[in-house]
């Protein structure tokens, strides 16, 4: 049985960074913690 990191690889290993201005579309505390925590990280795996 897949661990939940293979299944998370397995369905987007294949996206592509979608870009610091398409991280969310949300606003907010939240929001804006995503944005700091992922902006210019284009590697998704490590």
């Amino acid at each position: 049985m897949p661990t939940l990191t293979q299944k998370i690889r397995s369905a987007f290993g294949n996206v592509s960074y979608p870009g610091d201005e398409h991280l969310t579309y949300s606003f907010g505390e939240e929001a804006d913690a995503l944005k700091n925590d992922f902006r210019g990280k284009t590697d998704w795996i490590s």
